[in-house]
Parts: C-alpha cells; structure tokens; sequence
C-alpha cells in the first residue's frame, strides 16, 4: 500500500512497483495507492500486472477513508500488509510491515525545528511527528533507510531493533546511464554551485544569501547558486528578498522546479552540489551528485556522513561562514576537487543499486512472513 503525495519518496515507491514483477514474480500482490503514485506509474509507462486500487483522499486526513482502505486490506485475507512509507493509519487483521521515512519522527533535532519559522508551526510540526509515531507503533515490523533512522525509531517508539530493517535508498535509472567525466567542468568558467531541493524550511534556503555575500568577501565574484523552488513559494520569495538586502540578488538564480528525471542536466554544469538541509533520510541528491562526479558540500551531520563517507566536504551547520570557507577552499584546489569525484565515484560503488534493493525487499520480506508464521 502507498499513501505517498510527494517528494523523493515518491518516486522510490513508482521504482518499487516497477520491480515488483522481477524481484517477487512469486507473490501475489494487491496493490492499494494514492492518486500520485498512480499517475506518475502512468507517466512513467508502468504497466500494472496485479490488481489495484486508488483512493483518492489520503488515510491521514479522512476517517472514512481509513475505513475504506482497512476493509479493502481485510477483503484480500492477506498474509501481509506493506506500508511502502508510512504510517498506514488502520489496523489490518493481518500482521503489517511499515516503512518509515519520516525523519521529522525518527531523527529530527531541535535545530531542525527551530528551521521552521514560526512558533504556531513548530508546535503543529512536534504534534504531527508524535500522532504519526503513536501510528507507526502498531506495525509489527518496520524497514528504514539509514541507521540514523533505525535508532531514532527504536530510541522514540522504544521499538526493539531486531524488527527494524535497512533498506537503503538507491540511484535512479536516469543517472545510472549518464556519462560524466572529471574534465566535464572548469574552474576558469563561471561557477555554478547548485542546490538541488524543494521548498522546505529545513532545506535551509535562507542560508544561501549570505553564503553568497561572504564568497564575494572571500573574492569570488563570477559564481552562482542555482535553486529549483517555485517562483511563488514564499522560501522563494523570502530568499530573493535577503539576497537583495546583501546586493547578490544576482548570485541566486532560481531556475524553478525541475522533474527528478531531467535533473542529471543540472548536475553536469554544476561544479559543485552545495546541500545545507538540515535533516534528511536519505537524500537522493547525495547519489546524484556522486553518479555525476559533482563534490559535495554538505551539513556535518549523522546523516548526511552516514550516507557520503568521505565522499563529501562538511561545515558547520549553523554556519554561513563556515559554509562559504569549505566551497572557497575546494574550488581554489583542482587536486582536491578530483579526489572528492573519486571518493563520490568510490562511495557509490559500495552503496546498493536498484536491483540489490529489491533483493533486499525480498529478503525483509521473506524473513518477515516466516517470522509471523513461527508465532
């Protein structure tokens, strides 16, 4: 079942159903989604094998439709209930494995709250995270992408780890085609720092005028950094006003949202991928730039050096300085910039494709049903 809206989850849930068939060709599936994810099948020229559903209204905001969807899964007299990201918000009579991708339950901080701009907001925000918590202790067992995710579940739903899996994420089949090479980009042309994300108050939007204003301090003038937010959105519309109060409203271009399948052009003129979110699971953006050889520059945080490695250069995250320093350095140094294209080249290499993915679905998966048999 996916009960997904958006975001980059989004589109591991279109990857998973467009596996299905070669990795459990020996399941039968009953498959209950969101308007989204149908249409985005559709899109993507998903032909669905096995029978499914679509409910219109989210599970989180209607009751009857939770209902709906319970006497849908019980109708199936299934042996299990997936939650591709949860919660599900019901109570099936059969035992239920739920993904968990919300970091805002299972790892955030207090900075990342603080990120948000309001009081009124942060106070929704804690509320949301803890109902949704109470909503995902009623599975049985649960998958995660990260560590840093796995613990924060157990820590906050006092949930033994022993039924929380990792299944990470993987690198879209648009980059994994692409050739890029390290010459692709030159520090003699115009600097492009992109910044690949939507618009959420965590992503951190706001921190980029002044890292413009202190690389011009620094005596970089000919850079820009690139945005992929909508013209309307108020991050948007707050970033270009800060930018003009600095004067480098030039230096931040917002090129608008973009399809994450059309994003390896952004990737190879960009000479670095600057991600100064301040929460994340497991952001495709990290894969992406190592696919296309693109250094990272990103938060010291958890989750961000769980997933990069050494693959990244990190800075301070309250830090707009710190932020500007660590992209002057790395651009004033053609050696170190090939190393970090190399280490992302390398960390990839050891982090699961799509097809290990889903080996590794099927693995959870197995364990999971023999475990509910054995009880």
């Amino acid at each position: 079942m996916t009960t997904l809206k958006k975001g980059g989850v989004l589109q591991r849930a279109v990857s998973f159903v467009s596996h299905l068939d070669a990795s459990f060709g020996d399941y039968q599936w009953h498959i209950l989604l969101s308007e989204i994810v149908a249409t985005e099948l559709k899109r993507t020229g998903v032909d669905l094998r096995h029978p499914s559903e679509v409910f219109a209204v989210s599970p989180a905001r209607s009751l009857e439709y939770r209902r709906r969807i319970c006497n849908a899964v019980n109708a199936q007299n299934a042996d299990m209930l997936f939650t591709f990201a949860g919660p599900s918000y019901i109570s099936p009579r059969c035992p239920e494995l739920m993904g968990v991708a919300d970091g805002w339950v299972t790892h955030a901080t207090p900075a990342a709250f603080k990120s948000i701009p309001h009081r009124r907001d942060r106070w929704t925000l804690r509320i949301a995270s803890k109902y949704k918590l109470h909503w995902f202790k009623t599975a049985d067992q649960y998958t995660v992408q990260t560590e840093t995710a796995r613990q924060g579940l157990s820590r906050r739903g006092k949930v033994s780890l022993n039924r929380i899996h990792i299944v990470p994420n993987a690198l879209a089949k648009w980059y994994r085609t692409a050739n890029f090479r390290p010459t692709d980009r030159s520090t003699d042309q115009p600097i492009q720092i992109l910044y690949f994300a939507a618009a959420y108050s965590h992503k951190r939007h706001d921190l980029l005028p002044d890292v413009c204003h202190r690389l011009r301090a620094l005596g970089i003038d000919n850079f820009c950094i690139r945005v992929t937010l909508p013209q309307e959105s108020q991050i948007w519309k707050d970033v270009a006003a800060a930018a003009v109060e600095l004067g480098v409203q030039e230096r931040i271009v917002n090129i608008g949202p973009v399809p994450v399948d059309q994003g390896a052009n952004l990737y190879r003129d960009s000479h670095i991928c600057f991600v100064p979110s301040i929460l994340e699971t497991f952001s495709a953006t990290y894969l992406e730039a190592m696919a296309t050889r693109t250094p990272i520059v990103a938060c010291d945080l958890d989750f961000a050096r769980e997933i990069c490695g050494d693959s990244a250069v990190y800075f301070e995250p309250s830090s707009a300085n710190d932020a500007a320093q660590k992209i002057f350095d790395l651009l004033g140094s053609p050696s170190r910039m090939k190393r970090q294209q190399d280490a992302g080249v390398q960390r990839l290499a050891m982090l699961p494709g799509v097809e290990r993915q889903m080996e590794i679905y099927r693995e959870t998966f197995d364990r999971f049903l023999n475990s509910c048999r054995s009880t």
